[in-house]
């Protein structure tokens, strides 16, 4: 365990050396003055829409930031042969997997935290009314969002380049995202003989669209029922679960 942390550790510090995250944060924090500022013509309920923005960029940048560094985490390693001294310690392949997701989830939060907060204040300097129950539970789901996010992309990151892997992470978050309902259409009506695959193949995707509750804040809806929360919970930490077992699988099989 504290080998795993020693991996992590170093994971964060690529962080804080790198200008990444200090631009994203000047970015988001221009982006939301200019949003938060404008009167825009006095248009009813504005603040909705305005509500709705600031929390999309809260979680693109977030995504951003994770997947990107989630994506160069191994190869990176492998490219500057600093891999091999640390298989060597000896560091077994499992340790070096869960470190470097672990200090990839470190990076996402600490993100993800940030942009956060910078948006709660411009909501309650604005005298906006919110849900903290809501709220909290938004913050909830969407570390546990960019957490598999950051596992997809850690896995893909044996098979894809880095630009390759980013690329296809986003893409299957959007296309998940926005087609659910065209997906569950397909594969759940279907007909036939293969009609058991496409239902098994509709539950297997990943179903980030669990993840989303802005409606709910944005309109000031009731919270999610604890059971819901729960649920989306323990479907992400096992999806996730998954997802590391499958990369240290490969992994190990993986000639460096």
């Amino acid at each position: 365990m504290t080998k795993i942390l020693i991996l992590a550790q170093h994971t964060i510090k690529e962080l804080l050396r790198k200008k990444d995250f200090y631009i994203l944060i000047i970015l988001f924090l221009g982006l939301a003055g200019f949003f938060y500022g404008e009167s825009f013509f006095g248009i009813k309920d504005i603040s909705r829409y305005l509500k709705d923005i600031g929390l999309s960029l809260v979680g693109l940048f977030s995504m951003i930031i994770t997947i990107t560094f989630s994506a160069k985490q191994i190869p990176a390693e492998i490219e500057t042969k600093t891999i091999y001294p640390l298989l060597a310690k000896p560091v077994s392949r499992t340790q070096f997997v869960l470190g470097k997701f672990i200090g990839s989830l470190f990076i996402s939060f600490i993100s993800f935290t940030s942009f956060y907060i910078l948006y709660l204040g411009f909501i309650f300097s604005k005298g906006e009314a919110a849900s903290l129950i809501l709220l909290s539970q938004y913050y909830l789901l969407s570390l546990l969002l960019l957490s598999m996010l950051s596992a997809f992309a850690l896995m893909f990151s044996l098979f894809l380049t880095i630009s390759a892997n980013i690329s296809i992470t986003f893409l299957l978050y959007f296309f998940m995202f926005w087609y659910n309902d065209a997906l569950r259409k397909t594969l759940l009506l279907a007909e036939g003989k293969i009609t058991l695959v496409y239902n098994l193949l509709y539950y297997i995707l990943p179903h980030f669209e669990f993840f989303d509750i802005r409606t709910r804040i944005i309109h000031l809806w009731e919270p999610l029922p604890f059971w819901v929360v729960t649920a989306i919970s323990i479907y992400s930490i096992l999806y996730i679960g998954l997802l590391l077992w499958l990369t240290v699988l490969c992994f190990k099989r993986k000639n460096l």
